[in-house]
């Protein structure tokens, strides 16, 4: 794609580059410098048959976004022509846990309906090793396991697991949640216990979700300065996002084990 018009949700630990309908089209797991498992960024201008994660709107004929004031959580707006309308919230979550700051290896994404009858399709297509191997799927009943060389993606959500599969188009009438990341690994109980912890944590996103601070830069109003600042040192290829008036996120790379504390 050409149109480098983009948002950026992150925790510091994980980031991701969203395009102007919600497309999820740059993310390294588990870090910045890992495998990016959604690459289509790099296509070009074809349309991209994997390495990304979208909700498609039936019929739509214009987007809206917007950061959340005071945070990096990315709202969508998608309207199709018949009226219809969905909202896309996206966001790493990072909040307080036991007295630390807790910045999980993890995107979510809550889909909710706004107007008609809205018809959607859910595509989840992660691609491993630089983008040459597709995933093995498993799943259970509320997730899918996307098996990569070198990691494995878990998705949990209450979207229905059989249209994720087929990526059926389905009528959107009340408010979903998608939860991804690395799986745990342990085969049930206690990740489908974690994983339903953080589906709760979903809905009080805006109180609990201290994801990263638009910082006003002296004298400059609406010129909002967002950077992904580790807090240990570390060699590597870091995002750095800066907001300029007029214009929306751009990136640039700096190196995390020289950069100025």
């Amino acid at each position: 794609m050409t149109d480098l018009d983009l948002a950026v949700i992150g925790n510091c630990q994980i980031g991701a580059l969203l395009d102007r309908s919600a497309r999820v089209v740059w993310a390294c797991v588990p870090r910045f410098d890992g495998d990016p498992a959604f690459c289509s960024l790099l296509n070009g201008d074809g349309e991209a048959e994997a390495g990304y994660y979208d909700v498609e709107l039936e019929g739509c004929t214009r987007s809206e976004q917007r950061y959340l004031p005071n945070t990096a959580v990315v709202e969508t707006l998608l309207h199709d022509a018949n009226g219809g309308g969905v909202k896309i919230v996206d966001f790493a979550p990072r909040f307080e846990r036991h007295r630390r700051f807790f910045r999980p290896t993890m995107l979510i994404r809550i889909v909710t309906p706004l107007a008609g009858r809205p018809h959607v399709r859910m595509r989840l297509r992660p691609l491993g090793a630089y983008g040459a191997v597709r995933p093995t799927l498993t799943h259970g009943s509320n997730h899918i396991r996307y098996v990569l060389p070198g990691m494995t993606l878990r998705l949990t959500t209450d979207v229905s697991i059989t249209a994720m599969l087929e990526e059926r188009a389905f009528v959107l009438d009340h408010a979903v949640a998608l939860v991804l990341g690395p799986d745990g690994g342990d085969g049930g109980g206690r990740s489908d216990a974690r994983r339903g912890l953080e589906l709760r944590r979903v809905a009080i996103v805006q109180r609990e979700c201290d994801v990263l601070v638009l910082e006003q830069r002296a004298g400059m109003r609406g010129d909002p300065t967002l950077e992904q600042r580790p807090r240990r040192r570390e060699r590597g290829r870091v995002l750095r996002v800066t907001h300029e008036p007029g214009r929306r996120a751009s990136l640039r790379a700096v190196n995390a084990g020289h950069r100025q504390a």
